[in-house]
């Protein structure tokens, strides 16, 4: 039998032009029509013209860019003025050209960015960015500004030196956001503080965003804005992106690394002027040392963002801060930063991660080799602290959270369960959370209730991690654990009845003013802890039904919303994490 060749489709760029257009195939048998042309009794015609198959040279298609280049500058080289429109006028071109913004280009090809139209502003500030501020506060108020600054707040965190004969006018000349944000965080006015806030912001937008301003005056604001600002009016979150902002102007200065040698030789060959610092001062010191702690105490209360890395430079400023301080502050920042250290370091542990469920796998090296050597390091650092602070509160306070820190993984349900069996160390650890969130405590209420508006941010993480620590250990369903002696020991309902009652003496104590009736912040704490403890107290008189002690109740605040069966997971806890995460800014 004779075999036929059997129709192939026509080869790419090949097919008839009605098998172009339509997008079929094209089959030919033979020289005549092809298929479907013969189907449909259509004229079969080739293409006119081939498709090019072979891309031009990538010379040659470089050489066509240049010259369309070329081409384009020489057409817009009589534009020798700049665009000046107002922003409402830019918007109409904007909407007149389908969203197309046009562009004049110096004849040199460079565009002038310095003529571009200012940014627009919230309309309840009329001043534009580099202009004198109005804070709408008298001279007599700003210096009462800035002296409780300097009496109440820097005395929990020194992380900027501020010689007592400074004035305002000297802090506005040389550092005018620093002396913005201190405006803010310390004026008693409420209206006063909701305006500030939105001016702290636009100058921030406008001086790091518009004008991309790298400056210590900017790093200290946004640091002084990130410890004090959770005492202003709610709106919205800014922990998060403000130490992001603090990270990246540490990176920008060059904060973390050591001063560069050849800032000098290289300066020629940069296209753009570094913001790096040629010498280390002790402004620049306290500024990276101050932005580890904030970037750690957010990191580790919130959960959002990474601590600022640790670096050897930061190890030599924390050692000249040491050795050489300016002032009394700089001994206390310096002991911080270091509890600081050992409570990230017992935070971020293996041993940590895996007992509090964060870990794949379990630890190659015990538990309790980790909490000797952290416990080793904190009694070191104890024996290093001066006479003169060995009673400063502030100090106790980080000690004692410091203790609890490397302790408190034995707090987790993912820790191991206590048996006859077992090690006696997660005992030890859970006694010594007791121990240390007692302490706390009684550190805590010693402090005038007048005083808490000085306390940082990093305070109130504390007392929610303390708190947190009580309320588990009151509750740990463990053969092995005595809950009675932790309710003889601290009372964890006590405790959060006395520190609502505080809180809500803070404001006529401290001469806070709350404009048309607003509750101030401290009073909307102490409602919420109120309404809190009225579960604390179901579930702990669950457990300690037929004891031979009364269990306290406390009423919840009327008209508040109830409170869900909190397990109180410090510091993934929701509750205390809308209450400690200001939102102001």
């Amino acid at each position: 039998m004779p075999q036929t060749s059997r129709p192939r489709p026509a080869l790419y760029g090949a097919a008839c032009s009605n098998c172009s257009q339509t997008k079929c195939r094209c089959v030919r048998q033979g020289s005549g029509r092809c298929e479907r042309c013969q189907r449909l009794d259509k004229e079969c015609r080739p293409v006119c013209g081939r498709r090019n198959l072979r891309a031009a040279p990538k010379k040659t298609q470089l050489e066509e860019k240049i010259d369309g280049l070329v081409s384009l500058l020489t057409s817009t080289g009589q534009h020798t003025s700049i665009a000046t429109e107002s922003p409402a006028q830019i918007g109409g071109s904007l909407s007149a050209s389908n969203g197309i913004i046009p562009i004049h280009i110096n004849p040199d090809g460079a565009s002038n960015a310095s003529s571009l139209p200012p940014p627009t502003f919230p309309r309840d500030i009329d001043t534009a960015p580099g202009a004198e501020l109005d804070v709408k506060l008298s001279a007599g108020e700003q210096e009462e500004c800035l002296r409780i600054f300097q009496t109440r707040k820097l005395k929990h965190f020194p992380l900027i030196y501020i010689p007592s004969t400074s004035s305002v006018h000297d802090m506005r000349t040389e550092k005018p956001f620093v002396w913005l944000c201190v405006m803010a965080v310390s004026t008693r006015s409420t209206s006063h503080q909701a305006f500030l806030c939105n001016l702290v912001r636009r100058e921030l937008a406008g001086k790091m965003i518009y004008s991309l301003e790298k400056s210590l005056d900017l790093l200290f604001g946004i640091l002084i804005c990130i410890f004090w600002g959770n005492f202003q009016v709610q709106r919205r979150p800014f922990l998060s992106l403000y130490t992001q902002f603090a990270i990246s102007l540490v990176f920008d200065l060059g904060l973390n690394k050591p001063a560069p040698k050849d800032a000098d030789t290289m300066s020629d060959y940069r296209f753009h002027l570094s913001q790096v610092q040629p010498t280390r001062t002790m402004e620049g010191r306290r500024a990276v040392l101050a932005s580890f702690v904030a970037s750690s105490v957010v990191s580790l209360r919130l959960g959002r963002i990474d601590v600022l890395r640790w670096t050897e430079h930061m190890d030599e400023c924390l050692e000249k801060l040491t050795e050489a301080p300016e002032w009394a502050g700089d001994s206390l920042l310096a002991l911080l930063v270091r509890s600081q250290l050992i409570s990230e370091k017992a935070s971020r542990s293996p041993w940590h991660n895996t007992q509090s469920g964060g870990g794949e796998a379990a630890a190659t090296v015990p538990a309790e080799f980790y909490r000797k050597v952290l416990l080793a390091q904190l009694h070191e650092l104890k024996q290093k602290i001066p006479p003169t602070l060995l009673e400063n509160d502030v100090l106790l306070l980080n000690m004692y959270d410091t203790e609890l820190r490397i302790h408190e993984a034995a707090l987790s349900p993912c820790a191991v369960i206590l048996s006859e069996s077992c090690s006696f160390y997660r005992l030890e650890s859970l006694h010594a959370c007791l121990v240390a969130a007692n302490s706390w405590f009684e550190v805590f209420f010693t402090i005038p209730p007048a005083e808490y508006v000085g306390f940082t941010f990093a305070t109130f993480s504390q007392l929610a991690t303390s708190a947190g620590a009580l309320y588990k250990l009151s509750i740990l369903e463990d053969g092995a654990w005595d809950r009675v002696i932790v309710r003889r020991t601290a009372d964890i309902l006590a405790i959060a009845d006395r520190l609502a009652q505080n809180l809500e003496q803070v404001r006529t104590l401290a001469g806070l003013e709350c404009d048309g009736g607003e509750e101030d912040i401290f009073a909307r704490v102490a409602g919420k802890i109120k309404t809190i403890m009225q579960k604390w107290a179901e579930k702990i008189s669950v457990d300690f039904t037929g004891l031979e002690f009364p269990i306290s109740t406390a009423q919840g605040v009327e008209g508040s919303n109830p409170v869900g069966d909190w397990a109180f997971r410090p510091p993934e806890d929701a509750w205390w994490t809308d209450i400690l995460e200001p939102c102001a800014w």
